[in-house]
């Protein structure tokens, strides 16, 4: 066993080199912030400035990043009045958008910090929601099998249109950087697109989609690269695949966790681009988006603060979009940020290098 673990890191040391990833072991993910309960998702605002939380604790709370050291307080606290299962920036930073077990989906001003409206029409628990042009248009989903887009223009809650095809529980919604294409992941073991901007009708008057199979167990996950030309998934099968958006294909297969996959989030890292993912072996995985290849592991994050064997399976992560940090959140209800100029030298890149490697990507799939 100890002969594999030092082969697979010697491989993994020499793929990070080859990439200009060369890992710091002194600048690790931290804690950076705590809940009472499980940390089901976390997101950042547009200008990448906050930090949202979600938990099993019934709250949603946004916490100011400071450069990514630890904080003790939250800057605003939601509360709810079941478990929450997602939280969503809009577009604009004002508002954000939550989810619970009791079926409800909110909308909230983050400066008066007040509920601007509440959905309570779904059956079941909403799992996912993800704000579509504005602050005004929500898309849910969950227990009731179908992507519900609702529309709060008018003041109160209007369902607009309804999603169908998915013949079990909807996990996750993801929405294209283009906000014309949602993508949901399903226990029914898929991922489907859903060209909704543009969308044509079978003969049930449903909207068509289209449907990505691979996955061998339900999918956790499900989420679009920045330039929207790929989709990355997470399953109970423990791998991440990677997909071409307009093709309708797999691109890559990773594999690499050995136990649930849950979350995963692009992120650029010098000139090459990453996708990053967690999973309840207690691990966050970096991979090399236009080879597959697996380019740096953290391993046992937060092992050393969990009171049970069970306490730190990483359960979310995501990166902000100016692409400086990353957080990861736990079944204990931690979530640790990393500072990526101190995980690997060569962050920042400026936006031609950005291009040309988002360029470079693109060929390589077509």
């Amino acid at each position: 066993m100890d002969i594999e673990e030092d082969r697979h890191d010697l491989q993994e040391t020499r793929s990070r080199k080859q990439l200009g990833l060369e890992h710091s072991d002194d600048a690790r993910l931290r804690p950076f912030v705590s809940h009472k309960c499980w940390v089901e998702k976390c997101c950042f605002s547009p200008d990448s400035s906050l930090l949202a939380t979600c938990s099993g604790d019934q709250t949603v709370q946004i916490w100011k990043i400071k450069g990514g050291e630890q904080n003790t307080d939250a800057i605003k606290t939601f509360p709810h009045d079941s478990m929450v299962w997602c939280c969503d920036f809009s577009p604009d930073g004002g508002s954000i958008c939550t989810c619970c077990s009791s079926g409800s989906v909110h909308v909230w001003d983050i400066g008066t910090q007040s509920c601007r409206h509440t959905f309570t029409g779904k059956s079941g628990p909403v799992f996912s929601c993800k704000f579509g042009r504005d602050a005004n248009e929500v898309f849910s989903a969950g227990a009731d099998k179908v992507v519900t887009l609702l529309s709060f223009a008018a003041g109160k809650a209007e369902v607009i249109r309804v999603f169908r095809g998915h013949t079990n529980v909807i996990d996750d919604v993801a929405i294209s950087p283009s906000r014309d294409i949602i993508a949901s992941a399903s226990k029914d073991r898929t991922v489907r697109l859903w060209f909704f901007r543009t969308a044509t009708y079978n003969d049930s008057g449903r909207i068509k989609t289209r449907t990505l199979r691979g996955h061998t167990h339900w999918v956790t996950s499900c989420i679009f690269s920045g330039d929207g030309t790929l989709l990355a998934s997470t399953s109970l099968d423990r791998t991440v695949r990677l997909w071409h958006v307009g093709k309708i294909k797999i691109v890559h297969v990773l594999k690499g966790h050995s136990c649930i996959a849950w979350s995963c989030s692009f992120v650029s890292i010098g000139q090459t681009q990453i996708l990053m993912s967690c999973a309840s072996d207690k691990t966050v995985r970096y991979w090399d988006q236009t080879t597959g290849k697996e380019v740096g592991c953290e391993r046992d994050i937060g092992a050393e603060m969990s009171s049970d064997t069970h306490g730190n399976q990483l359960l979310t992560c995501a990166s902000s979009r100016d692409n400086r940090h990353i957080a990861v959140g736990d079944y204990e209800g931690r979530v640790f940020m990393g500072n990526l100029q101190e995980m690997f030298p060569g962050v920042g890149v400026d936006e031609e290098v950005q291009e040309a490697a988002s360029d470079k990507l693109r060929k390589n799939v077509q």
